[in-house]
Order: structure tokens, then C-alpha cells, then sequence
């Protein structure tokens, strides 16, 4: 398999999940990039995922290691590479939708399509996160 049907075997097993969780939502979409619109849940996994990552490294970047993270609405003022936790998780949640948008555009150009074999290992790598995070994802919205 080559590394952009590995890519893009990763991209449509998490679009797979997300839409699965996501579909109900009243906005379908976060991103337009000519005619393709990302499901909603993309963005809210990659905001996740950034939100995750921003509350890490703040809690590595403490001096005391006893500190106790805020809860989320405090945790939004505090700063982590220099930015605030809530720029940290918009600009690293835009970038990955970015290239998200950048792979799909790129594979659809190339006219690639996945194998049975790809395609049967996105949907399952799909089930799985959904049936062990099934609670979680849809309390992301």
C-alpha cells in the first residue's frame, strides 16, 4: 500500500467515525473548499484532538507538577506556546482541517480509489474507535 492510500485509508476511517457520530447535527459542514464539505464532526474531532494536545503541554510546562489543570472554560485564558489555550486549539484544528482537505483534493485528483481491501480496513479501523468511544464521540456533538 503506498503512503497516500495509507493517509488517505486514516483520513476516511476518522471521516467514517465522525460522520457516524456528527450526522445528526444541524450545520453538515465546518469547511468549503470548492464543492467538497468535510462532515462537522472532522472539525470537531481535530478540535478535540488540539484541545487534548493544548491541555498536555500546558500541564508538562508547569513547575509544579502537582499543579491541577483548570477545567476547560479556565483552561481557554491560560497560554501554551506562547498563544492562549483557545487560539492553541482553533489555529492546530484549522491546520489539520487543512490538510485534511488537502489530502482528500489531492487523492480525488490523482483519480485514486482504495481496494476492497483498504476500504473494508477504514470502515473497520472505523467500527472499532465508534464501539469502544461511542459515548464520548457523541458527546462531542
Amino acid at each position: 500500500m503506498n503512503a497516500w492510500k495509507k493517509v488517505a485509508c486514516l483520513v476516511l476511517a476518522a471521516a467514517m467515525l465522525l460522520v457516524a457520530g456528527c450526522s445528526a447535527t444541524q450545520v453538515p459542514w465546518a469547511y468549503r473548499a470548492g464543492d467538497m464539505e468535510p462532515p462537522i464532526g472532522v472539525y470537531i474531532f481535530y478540535m478535540e484532538a488540539a484541545a487534548a494536545e493544548a491541555k498536555t503541554k500546558w500541564a508538562e510546562a508547569q513547575e509544579d507538577e502537582s499543579a491541577e489543570v483548570p477545567k476547560y472554560k479556565d483552561l481557554l485564558a491560560e497560554t501554551v506556546d506562547g498563544v492562549t489555550v483557545e487560539e492553541y486549539i482553533r489555529t492546530d484544528a484549522d491546520k489539520k482541517m487543512r490538510e485534511y482537505i488537502a489530502v482528500e483534493s489531492r487523492f480525488a485528483a490523482e483519480g485514486l480509489t482504495l481496494s476492497e481491501e483498504e476500504s473494508s480496513y477504514a470502515t473497520t479501523t472505523a467500527a472499532n474507535a465508534w464501539s469502544s468511544n461511542e459515548e464520548y464521540y457523541t458527546g462531542l456533538g
